[in-house]
């Protein structure tokens, strides 16, 4: 609307509050005044945010550093990592370019349920994506901040490549801590992601497997090469 517009708005607006106190004065010697002050209403009710529950956690032991790893591949093609992982631990595929990784006695399900809401490691491959590690990183935190079933999630700590975070799931509290990494030919660029979730409790070993299980992996052209290395050797 131009501002011509907007001044034959204003005239036509005082024309017609003219008109309106002169037809009040036709009509009404003495004008009454009304009482504009707020009625209280009768038993008013506020919306509330439902209460978080946190049940204790489970007594499954704390997940410990050093654990020892071996060696594995995941994917094919120019988007496979060479990547060790703790020994002794069972993958699940979670779904297509993801795994997950849980202590004995492996994967928690009814009729095994000792490693329910304790610890686990999931890699995932996003090289096909082209995203930077910066971008992947808000996209996550994003995602999992608007998830279903997670409340009360808390930001701990974030780098250029890595974030902690809390949250409560399943009426537990849950501790995550997710890094991105990149590939020699495309630095910068986000190839895998490697996360482990757990307790409070296990936080510190938590920290530690996800240095070791980063410093381990190589890509797909680093790991040909290794290969190749050893081969000759």
């Amino acid at each position: 609307m131009g501002v011509r517009s907007v001044a034959g708005l204003a005239v036509l607006a005082l024309l017609g509050l003219g008109i309106g106190w002169g037809v009040g004065d036709l009509r009404e010697s003495d004008p009454v005044a009304a009482d504009l002050s707020p009625v209280p209403a009768s038993g008013p009710a506020y919306p509330r945010d439902k209460p978080v529950v946190v049940e204790p956690d489970n007594d499954f032991p704390a997940l410990a550093r050093n654990l020892p790893l071996k060696r594995t591949k995941l994917g094919s093609g120019p988007f496979a990592l060479s990547v060790a992982v703790p020994e002794g631990w069972q993958r699940s595929l979670k779904s297509f370019g993801e795994w997950g990784w849980y202590p004995p006695p492996g994967v928690p399900t009814p009729t095994n349920p000792a490693t329910y809401n304790t610890y686990f490691m999931r890699i995932r491959l996003v090289g096909n994506l082209h995203q930077s590690i910066d971008a992947a990183l808000d996209q996550r935190i994003a995602n999992l901040k608007k998830a279903t079933g997670v409340a009360n999630f808390t930001l701990d700590y974030r780098s250029a490549d890595t974030f902690q975070a809390t949250y409560v799931s399943d009426k537990h509290l849950r501790v995550t801590i997710e890094r991105f990494i990149d590939s020699d030919r495309e630095p910068g660029v986000a190839y895998a992601t490697i996360a482990v979730v757990g307790r409070e409790v296990d936080r510190d070993g938590m920290t530690n497997l996800l240095e070791n299980v980063t410093d381990s992996a190589l890509d797909a052209a680093a790991a040909a090469a290794e290969q190749q290395a050893d081969s000759s050797g």
